[in-house]
């Protein structure tokens, strides 16, 4: 039995993490030193110290900028244990640092978003026995990388892509244009090409990092949606973008609150908070696209929520599905498929793409499907073992 420690990750992270792990190496098991309210660099206990491989979030350890300070306790945590190194959208410098290694020691990156191909094979690197670097190679084709990450969209060569390869993105009020209507959902399609900022919502106020994912907060969402009570005073709401100088003084005012602080993953707020922005709109579909889901929402967090959203979740996670082949496959629930289409990319944690033309005869009429041929057995155990335990 080999151990692995997980360590920096939210929780709704974590819990995809062991899944995973646990599902596709039986022979492992996954130990958790959860992240700690001040993004610090938690203490390991004696189970903690033992484990023989580590994945690790950066930034969740407050270590997502690469310094020689930051480079010296990370590997001093490390210990010589390879990991799987999680950063956030920009890798913050660690890839191209040049850092002291153990021998045999070995270290694989990923930067978000990433899917769990990406992880899966990641994690099946560390498992390959260190070899010594071979300079000829790299040095005869400097584009390529020691660690490929396969990625069903990446690949315009992949016959089975649903996307098209050049064509804009879809927005999503362009084809589900009752969204259009609400000021709401203009404002939150605006939120990841700006930077920290705060929303105001009546008289409450939240702390917003895009590009990090974070909200900063007074109150849960939960408790936010009481207060509103109604979706009429979100359609109320504004931003005011901030610098990064004033940012932490904001921050420390608005999570200030009783004594209570709170640091809120931003796709769970926005979900929520689209959710109650939706209620009682009628969402009908006009033309189509491919919707991508890059993460599994973390159900156990989310307030509106129900047995649909988890099906479909456990669906799209697979690979890109059309929306209009969804609307086919739940017939008679086409509402719930297109809320779950749209909070999902306000959230964050899907995409919309052009659909494909699909000019073949042979294939014509069929559904807009995607797969990543290589590792479609894979997937469909992990699938088949997370449905085993959801349902």
């Amino acid at each position: 039995m080999t151990t692995v420690l997980l360590v920096g990750l939210s929780d709704h992270d974590a819990a995809a993490m062991e899944i995973l792990i646990s599902t596709n190496w039986r022979q492992k098991r996954c130990v958790l030193l959860k992240r700690t309210a001040n993004f610090s660099l938690p203490v390991q206990n004696a189970q903690a110290s033992q484990c023989a491989k580590v994945v690790a979030d950066l930034g969740g350890m407050g270590r997502h900028q690469y310094s020689p300070e930051n480079a010296a306790r990370l590997l001093a945590f490390l210990a010589g244990r390879p990991a799987l190194l999680l950063t956030w959208k920009n890798d913050g410098g660690w890839k191209q640092a040049d850092l002291e290694l153990a021998p045999g020691q070995r270290l694989e990156f990923l930067a978000a978003p990433y899917g769990s191909a990406d992880v899966k094979a990641a994690l099946a690197a560390l498992d390959a026995p260190a070899s010594a670097p071979s300079p000829a190679p790299a040095a005869a084709k400097p584009a390529t990388t020691s660690t490929p990450t396969p990625s069903v969209s990446s690949s315009p060569s992949n016959p089975s892509a649903g996307a098209a390869v050049g064509l804009p993105a879809p927005a999503l009020t362009a084809i589900l244009p009752a969204l259009g209507r609400s000021r709401f959902v203009r404002l939150v399609e605006k939120l990841p090409k700006a930077g920290v900022q705060v929303l105001h919502i009546a008289s409450t106020e939240l702390l917003l990092h895009p590009q990090e994912g974070w909200v900063g907060a007074s109150m849960p969402v939960s408790a936010l949606l009481r207060v509103l009570g109604n979706a009429e005073q979100l359609e109320q709401a504004s931003t005011e973008r901030l610098s990064s100088v004033v940012a932490p003084q904001i921050e420390q005012h608005i999570t200030a609150g009783r004594g209570q602080r709170y640091m809120l993953a931003l796709d769970v707020v926005l979900w929520d908070l689209c959710s109650h922005a939706l209620a009682g709109r009628s969402l009908q579909l006009a033309g189509d696209a491919v919707f991508k889901l890059a993460r599994f929402p973390n159900f156990t967090l989310l307030g509106q929520v129900g047995a649909l959203d988890v099906q479909l979740a456990a669906l799209c996670v697979r690979g890109e599905q059309s929306v209009a082949h969804l609307l086919r496959c739940f017939a008679g629930q086409e509402a719930a498929v297109l809320r779950f289409v749209a909070l999902a990319v306000l959230s964050g944690l899907g995409q919309l793409q052009a659909p494909v033309l699909n000019l073949n005869s042979s294939t014509a009429g069929k559904p807009v499907k995607s797969e990543n041929t290589r590792g479609h057995k894979e997937r469909r155990g992990f699938l088949r073992s997370l449905l085993d335990k959801l349902f």
